[in-house]
């Protein structure tokens, strides 16, 4: 069932004409905290992950705190799943769906993983 929701949602590349969920606009700079993680997601990625199909919702802290480096590998962005979506990488699922972001958008995401990902 999971699957079918990644087809749907990858197929309609959750285009926010098709779902009438624009993206948040993010007024001012996202730093390289827990808080300013939060304030990326809820602008790059919880119109699909939360909104559209929330069984897609990923949860980050209980990744980190559990330490099984299945989305994010404090210290290495290149091995966080997270920062392969948003670099597009080869053999992943590039995010947002939407498009790349531009790199000034997803700096704070590599500071933030680079600083060790804090959570609080």
């Amino acid at each position: 069932m999971v699957r079918l929701a990644v087809a749907i949602v990858f197929a309609a590349g959750c285009d926010d004409h098709l779902f009438n969920s624009p993206e948040v606009e993010v007024t001012g700079t996202i730093d390289a905290s827990w808080a300013g993680m939060e304030v990326f997601f809820e602008a790059h990625c919880d119109t699909c992950h939360v909104s559209i199909a929330p069984d897609l919702h990923v949860d980050i802290p209980a990744d980190i705190d559990a330490g099984t480096g299945t989305y994010v590998v404090p210290g290495d962005p290149d091995a966080s799943k997270l920062w392969q979506v948003l670099l597009f990488a080869p053999g992943v699922p590039g995010m947002p769906a939407t498009g790349q972001l531009d790199e000034a958008s997803i700096a704070p995401v590599e500071a933030w993983i680079l600083a060790g990902a804090p959570v609080e």
